[in-house]
């Protein structure tokens, strides 16, 4: 398995429920880069290797559908 990415800014984000797909994007759409959000973050913390930065989610999360699915 291999320890770094060709381009973070080019990764398919899916997410699935019972086999149906309520995510699907790709970190392209972010708001931020995944280079700008590193970088201000480790202005005052230190990332070790394995560090999860949690950015949020893509549209389609359950509580924001009609009807909601949790």
């Amino acid at each position: 398995m291999a320890d770094e990415l060709d381009d973070p800014q080019k990764l398919h984000i899916q997410t699935r429920l019972n086999g149906e797909v309520m995510q699907d994007s790709n970190t392209s759409h972010m708001i931020h880069s995944v280079a700008s959000l590193t970088a201000f973050l480790s202005q005052d913390t230190t990332l070790l290797p394995g560090t999860v930065i949690l950015t949020g989610t893509p549209s389609g999360v359950g509580a924001a559908r009609d009807p909601r699915i949790f």
